[in-house]
Formats: structure tokens, C-alpha cells, sequence
């Protein structure tokens, strides 16, 4: 019988977090995943979860999160996937390119580029212990590879994390680390669901599904590369429906 493949999912009690979590689970993971506040969700998730394992994790502190990585390895004997489902705090989808200041363009581009990877730095040996290699799996966003309604600091370190990607597959694929992102449309809740009425109704006409996508169909495309990829490399897949 196949040992489950170790997960740590950064961002579980998020609105894709969670979802990915749960899928992971009932594909046969054996799941880590991160809180930063919310640890009755995160409790809540872990009582849902058999096996699973809450830890309270602040991705900006290097040490902390090189601590949890190392330690769900020791736990769940070794580490066979990452991946980063993120969310920043108090996120604004309204805010005009004039109110951002530069302390604010350095705190997103930390949040989704700097501070991943130095997880993935502290990450990178672990994952290369495995005989069938290991992935790495970030939650991009439409918005880093489309010229669609965002944050322009927000699209910006989409963008990042996507260049990210690449250069990272390029460095740890002869380690057989492979490093992909998966780069969700509108969807049916999270922090899409703050848009207008008016702004959805217009991603629909536009989608070729006519329809926002669901936290589970993203959950099942990263699940699927967690546990199942072996050839994929430096790739940004979008999963927009369409558009």
C-alpha cells in the first residue's frame, strides 16, 4: 500500500485554500495546512479532516515559516508538494492606481513573491528527497497575465509570481522539483464576490461558460498537480472558463 503523500498548504481556511485542502484529503493527501488569525476555522477545517494538521503560520517571517516547513516534514515524514493559496489582509479591489503608495506596492509584491519564496528556499531540499520529485503549486490570479479589472499593485506581483514560475522551474527541474501556477478567473466567491453585480454580469457575457468558475474546480486542478503531475513545468495555467 502507497504511504500518502505529504501536502503543506499555505492558506488553508481561505475560500480556495479550504477547498484544496479537502480535496487533497479525500484523494488520500496527508495534509499540513496554515492559519494566520482564524484558528477556529482552522480547528474547525482540522475536526472535518481526519489527519490533517492546523499550524498558525505569519508567511512574512522567514524563521517561523522555515520552523513549520520543517517541522510538517518531520511529522508527516518528508514533503511531497507545496502550495501557496494566500490571501492578502483587507485586500481593496476598488483602490485607484493614485492611492496606492509605495509602501503599499512593496507589501503586496512581499506578500506574493519575496515572501513565498523564501519558503520555497527553506522548502527546496526537503522536496528534492522525494524518488518521483515534488511540486510546487502558487494560486496566481487572471489578473498577472490579462489586462482585466485589479489592483495595479495587486496585478503587478500577480505578474511577479508568475515570472517567479518560470525561473524557478528553470533552476529546480533537473532536481525534478517541478513549479507551476494556477491562475483562477472570477469566481463564486472569496474576494471576487466584492465586486459589482454590474462587473460579474460582465465576465459572464464574456466567458465562453457564461459562468464564474467554483472554489472546487480550482481545488481539483491543484490537487491534481500536487499529486499527480510528473511533466509540467514553469507553466501558468489559466482557469477562467473561457474568456
Amino acid at each position: 500500500m502507497n504511504r500518502p503523500r505529504p501536502c503543506l498548504v499555505f492558506g488553508g481556511t481561505g475560500a480556495v485554500g479550504s477547498e484544496i485542502c479537502r480535496k487533497l484529503s479525500r484523494d488520500g493527501a496527508q495534509v499540513t495546512f496554515t492559519y494566520y488569525k482564524n484558528e477556529a476555522r482552522a480547528r474547525e477545517l482540522e475536526r472535518e479532516l481526519p489527519g490533517s494538521h492546523a499550524v498558525k503560520c505569519d508567511l512574512s517571517d522567514r524563521e517561523m515559516t522555515a520552523q513549520i516547513i520543517a517541522h510538517a516534514a518531520q511529522t508527516m515524514g518528508g514533503l511531497s508538494a507545496m502550495t501557496f493559496a494566500v490571501a492578502p489582509p483587507n485586500h481593496d479591489l476598488h483602490i485607484d492606481m493614485n492611492q496606492i503608495s509605495r509602501t503599499a506596492m512593496q507589501d503586496m509584491l512581499d506578500f506574493h513573491v519575496a515572501a513565498p519564496f523564501a519558503a520555497c528556499q527553506a522548502a527546496v531540499k526537503l522536496l528534492q528527497k522525494n524518488e518521483n520529485g515534488a511540486n510546487i503549486v502558487f494560486i496566481g490570479s487572471l489578473a498577472g497575465s490579462k489586462a482585466v479589472p485589479a489592483p495595479i499593485h495587486f496585478a503587478a506581483s500577480k505578474a511577479a509570481l508568475h515570472g517567479l514560475v518560470e525561473t524557478m522551474s528553470k533552476e529546480l527541474g533537473a532536481q525534478n522539483v517541478r513549479v507551476n501556477v494556477i491562475a483562477p478567473g472570477l469566481l463564486d466567491g472569496g474576494s471576487s464576490s466584492t465586486l459589482s453585480a454590474l462587473w460579474r454580469e460582465g465576465y459572464k457575457r464574456r466567458c465562453l461558460l457564461r459562468r464564474t468558475g467554483k472554489m472546487s474546480e480550482i481545488a481539483e486542478v491543484v490537487a491534481w498537480f500536487c499529486l499527480e503531475n510528473t511533466y509540467i513545468t514553469g507553466q501558468a495555467v489559466v482557469v477562467d472558463g473561457g474568456l
